[in-house]
């Protein structure tokens, strides 16, 4: 699915979306000749009302060059 702007949506897998993401980077990361992205987040700065978003424990996703990208368990 593309918006206005021409870029396409795509969902992130569930485990992408246990935590705040606070940072993020493109690079290849298994030397496929394509850009990976891994990202990195938690939050402890929440309210006291608020539980501590600190589940998360980084997040691979291996791109094809077209767009798409495939998940990488943590135990991989």
């Amino acid at each position: 699915m593309s918006d206005e702007s021409g870029f396409r949506i795509n969902k992130l897998p569930s485990y992408a979306q246990v935590s705040p993401i606070n940072a993020g980077v493109a690079f290849g990361v298994n030397k496929d000749g394509n850009l990976d992205f891994i990202s990195v987040g938690n939050n402890y700065a929440a309210e006291v009302e608020t539980v501590m978003y600190d589940v998360g424990v980084g997040v691979v996703l291996l791109g094809d060059g077209k767009g798409d990208f495939t998940f990488v368990r943590p135990n991989e």
